[in-house]
């Protein structure tokens, strides 16, 4: 499954160098398990203003996040 990921996700930006799209998905597959794994902290956090209970807002949110952690010029390289 990985690796049609990185199939998938090279071919979709192939101006995001392969190191770069490494550590984008890394970061990005670390904000979903958080996410998952800890749900009470951003509701406890966010003073129950966000719940991890509404799924589908959880996958517009990763969605949103991820598009924009990915696409290219979210590199620090690129801001220099």
């Amino acid at each position: 499954m990985i690796r049609r990921f990185d199939v998938a996700i090279t071919r979709a930006l192939p101006e995001v160098s392969r190191k770069e799209l490494y550590w984008r998905t890394h970061f990005l597959f670390g904000a979903m398990v958080h996410t998952w794994v800890c749900p009470a902290d951003l509701e406890r956090i966010s003073g129950g203003l966000c719940k991890v209970s509404d799924s589908k807002e959880v996958l517009e949110q990763l969605i949103a996040f991820g598009v924009t952690g990915l696409r290219p010029g979210a590199s620090p390289d690129d801001r220099r």
